[in-house]
């Protein structure tokens, strides 16, 4: 309910890059936050820095009888940084999307002067030489969905290279976009079934440069050591309080008995039998599908738009049966490794209602750092066994799964970047398209979360395993997330704000992690828990995932 409750959020880099800005400093202008109806749909992933407008004039929301805006809404988008081959990426959005016609660049400037030109994102990226000034003003085009959008609304894009040339942003130095916009009408809200949600927003593939490759490989490896100690000790409070949780919730909500006769409760660890082999779940098999539908309905809260319409329905419909592959065919590939290393185990999938708390975790990290397409964690079911598997055939169970959600989701990238850029308007397409997506980011958001070394999660496995195996397969995994999901700079010295977000946000769970790893060990020396033996087997003696 939290999430239904947060405010639309837009895509947007780092406002700290339009600090040099003609407009920050100006007294005339604020910079501020645009709510994402008032975004052309191609813009609202598109990775802007900050949006500038008069500060003496608020927007008029009003509606006339035709529809329209009674006053014009007017403001502009920065982009800094942005290179050559964005700018050509930003125009194929805008007519892939049907808002621009595929003519509209209508000023091009190099060293040999300027040109009035008429074209589009293919021309574009066929210039040679490129020029250093690109200029595009339109209105929308005949693709726009709704009846009366056709030529209403103006956008006016300047990019300049910020060397030989400069736009209105003032910037010198550094690549931008000045994005004018002015809105006579609104937009219309795009819920319908063949509508795309935020999951069309997804990058296609792109091949890092030398530098970015080089930041990605520090970053991971930098959140990796910001997570993993900290995991430790948070792990190790996990372990010492485990069975005195589980005490305590089986004696308030166990079935009394109905008479003298019927037995005590046994004082076995929970999940193990008198032989000390794992009792099977006994939770029913077929709860899987209604949970693959819960989870469905919740991941499906990444979207701003999502509410009663079609286009939600369709975005509940698309993540269910990406959890579906993911987890089925996935799964079932990790089973036959594991009866392959250990015969007696008899692997069977089993739905982890835990999970859940991680999917709405997930959900609510990318609505609060305005993350788009956001974070979807997708492994809901998981492998359970009926005896306990070996440290080091449970760590090659861990590492195949995790390598078998990476592959799936490089895959359906690769799928997605093949489609994605077509101009095709159909329920059926949108619907492949935005199901690659969704697979793409659930097996990239989930390696993050799932490989945490804390309690039953597969990460404290591989970690009590071992620890460099850890670290590589939680380093592989952050970069994976970094190239698909996170904006990478292009310059040394620049920090995006997508990476600073996470790096805050890993630097909050380390802090956390400390803090109660502290004050459970303040607790203990003021009173030690009984002796082991009297607690019952530890958390990674009776795990079943």
């Amino acid at each position: 309910m939290s999430v239904i409750g947060m405010p639309s959020v837009a895509a947007h880099a780092d406002v700290s890059d339009c600090a040099d800005s003609s407009y920050a400093n100006s007294s005339g202008y604020e910079i501020f936050e645009p709510d994402r109806r008032f975004l052309p749909p191609p813009m609202r992933a598109s990775g802007w820095d900050c949006a500038v407008r008069l500060a003496s004039r608020e927007f008029d929301e009003r509606v006339d009888a035709e529809g329209g805006y009674v006053t014009s809404i007017q403001f502009a988008l920065l982009y800094v940084d942005m290179t050559y081959e964005d700018l050509v990426d930003f125009y194929r959005a805008w007519e892939a999307s049907g808002y621009a016609d595929g003519d509209e660049i209508n000023i091009v400037s190099d060293d040999t002067g300027s040109q009035s030109v008429a074209l589009g994102a293919d021309d574009l990226a066929a210039l040679d030489p490129q020029p250093g000034y690109v200029n595009a003003r339109f209105s929308n085009g005949a693709g726009a969905p709704g009846p009366s959008t056709v030529g209403s609304n103006i956008y006016e894009f300047a990019w300049a290279d910020g060397v030989d040339f400069q736009n209105s942003s003032g910037l010198t130095g550094r690549p931008s976009l000045f994005a004018n916009v002015i809105l006579t009408e609104p937009f219309v809200d795009g819920t319908d079934l063949d509508d795309p949600s935020v999951l069309s927003g997804l990058p296609t593939i792109y091949l890092p440069s030398g530098v970015q490759w080089t930041f990605i490989g520090a970053g991971s490896l930098m959140l990796m050591l910001v997570v993993g100690w900290p995991s430790t000790l948070l792990n190790s409070v996990v372990g010492s309080r485990y069975q005195a949780i589980v005490r305590w919730v089986t004696t308030r909500f166990r079935r009394k008995p109905v008479d003298a006769a019927e037995p005590a409760a046994s004082t076995a660890p929970p999940g193990a039998s008198p032989a000390g082999t794992i009792r099977r779940s006994r939770l029913p098999g077929w709860l899987m599908w209604p949970g693959f539908a819960l989870a469905a309905l919740l991941g499906a809260f990444v979207d701003p738009d999502f509410g009663l319409n079609l286009m939600s329905l369709r975005l509940v419909v698309t993540l269910f049966l990406s959890f579906v592959l993911f987890n089925l065919l996935a799964w079932t590939i990790v089973r036959r490794v594991a009866v392959r290393l250990q015969p007696d185990a008899d692997p069977y999938l089993r739905f982890r209602l835990g999970s859940l708390v991680l999917v709405l975790l997930a959900v609510l990290v990318a609505r609060l750092l305005g993350l788009e397409p956001g974070v979807i964690f997708g492994l809901v079911a998981g492998i359970a066994y009926s005896v306990s598997l070996q440290a080091a055939k449970s760590a090659v169970v861990t590492i195949v799964g995790s390598a078998i959600g990476l592959g799936f989701a490089l895959v359906a990238w690769i799928g997605y970047s093949l489609l994605a850029p077509l101009e095709v308007d159909n329920f059926a397409y949108v619907f492949l398209v935005e199901f690659l997506a969704g697979v793409t980011v659930k097996g990239v958001s989930t390696l993050p979360l799932s490989l945490l070394p804390l309690g039953n999660l597969d990460g404290a496995k591989l970690f009590g395993w071992k620890k460099v195996a850890w670290g590589a397969s939680y380093v592989v995994g952050l970069a994976a997330f970094m190239i698909v999901l996170l904006t990478i700079p292009k310059a040394w010295g620049e920090i995006p704000g997508d990476f600073l977000k996470w790096l805050i946000l890993f630097g909050g769970y380390a802090i956390v992690a400390i803090v109660v790893w502290a004050v459970n060990a303040r607790m203990l020396k003021k009173k030690p828990l009984p002796p082991e033996a009297q607690q019952g087997d530890q958390p990674d003696a009776i795990t079943i995932d």
